[in-house]
């Protein structure tokens, strides 16, 4: 008797178990189709500004829209592939790695324009914005040769191939055909992948911001020093809050940067799902951080929604 109520227990528990599993799993759909739709929403917006102004032709508008066109094919294969990873879609162990080797390939690239766009800046703001422009021109290149963007753009584009093509071409576990990422892929590659497409670009980008950071700190200090009237005061207190303004603009992309894409790897294992939505956020995330920001653009957004309201 006790032992029939020992195993009638065990199986409640385990329903109750595979139910609750269910549940989560149907969460974490619903989560990922939401920001599904506001990806390619967001980036086929900037997509859209692009055809609107054609006046968008500086350097860091071509890394913006390469960005918008990787994060919205990402966001339109990745993200539905990760959400619907199952063994019976995904017939054939090479199907299942060719579908995720793309989506390293389009996410490795996004991560590295994103690069790109902080090489940009850096060399902006320290080679041409210090000698004679106003630092609060984080984004706004005065001397943007577009001519030379291809070079970062394809660079990105290499590596993001070199880095996702790996699984596919026998980087991967041999012992598992399940169709999901970490049964498939060889966790020396998942370490691989870590420091090559989050832990080197995070580094990246807090070194280059950081410099230019420094850079803005020194040349307020200099001007301080260097002027004492009433006029000047007002003008540097005034140069400092655009100083203030474009340090909160580069801090926020390295905060955001690194909040999406650094739990997306094995130690977090425990909280897959969690991690894979935060990383999907990231490809939705780029347009605002970017775009968004730009005058330009921004005018170009309003003027879509201003067509359609007329």
């Amino acid at each position: 008797m006790n032992f029939s109520q020992q195993n009638l227990n065990f199986s409640t528990i385990t329903q109750n178990f595979i139910k609750e599993i269910k549940n989560e799993d149907k969460i974490y759909t619903i989560i990922e189709i939401i920001v599904l739709i506001f990806a390619v929403f967001s980036n086929s917006l900037v997509i859209s500004a692009f055809f609107i102004e054609r006046n968008l032709k500086t350097r860091i508008h071509k890394f913006i829209l390469s960005l918008s066109i990787i994060d919205l094919i990402a966001g339109i294969i990745a993200i539905p592939a990760a959400t619907f990873f199952d063994d019976e879609l995904f017939k054939g162990r090479q199907i299942c790695l060719s579908i995720i080797s793309t989506y390293i390939i389009l996410v490795t690239i996004s991560k590295w324009i994103v690069v790109a766009i902080a090489v940009n800046c850096f060399w902006v703001n320290i080679i041409e914005i210090l000698k004679k422009c106003d630092l609060n021109s984080y984004f706004k290149c005065p001397s943007n040769n577009f001519e030379i963007t291809p070079v970062p753009i394809g660079l990105s584009c290499i590596i993001g191939l070199i880095i996702g093509i790996l699984p596919v071409a026998g980087w991967n576990r041999k012992d598992s055909d399940e169709c999901k990422f970490f049964s498939i892929i060889s966790q020396t590659y998942i370490y691989f992948y870590y420091s090559t497409a989050s832990l080197i670009p995070s580094a990246i980008l807090i070194i280059l911001y950081g410099l230019v950071i420094y850079e803005i700190h020194k040349s307020k200090s200099r001007r301080t020093n260097r002027n004492s009237d009433d006029t000047t005061i007002i003008r540097v207190n005034s140069n400092s809050s655009s100083e203030i303004s474009a340090i909160s603009k580069l801090m926020s992309v390295v905060l955001i940067f690194i909040i999406c894409w650094t739990p997306s790897f094995e130690v977090y294992r425990p909280m897959q799902q969690t991690s894979v939505i935060i990383a999907h956020i990231g490809l939705s995330m780029n347009p605002i951080l970017y775009s968004y920001r730009l005058k330009e653009i921004r005018n170009a957004i309003i003027k879509i929604f201003s067509k359609r309201q007329n």
